[in-house]
């Protein structure tokens, strides 16, 4: 289960509870909320945690580009 506070822009998971690599953890945790200040998926990733940020990156953006179809 996925859990969201939009207004801290905080989300958990006891998916990434257990997994123990932190720079991922980190970007699980920061980068919904960049994404949202944002309005938009260039936003600086986190280090350490390359290509998690790249496909958050991707998501946002495909996410972002069917809600303009709509």
């Amino acid at each position: 289960e996925i859990v969201c506070d939009w207004s801290s822009d905080v989300c958990s998971s006891d998916l990434f509870e257990e997994y123990g690599y932190e720079p991922s953890q980190k970007a699980y945790e920061e980068l919904p909320g960049r994404f949202i200040r944002a309005n938009s998926q260039d936003i600086v990733g986190i280090s350490g945690a390359t290509h998690s940020s790249l496909k958050y990156r991707e998501a946002v953006k495909k996410a972002l580009e069917s809600a303009k179809r709509r």
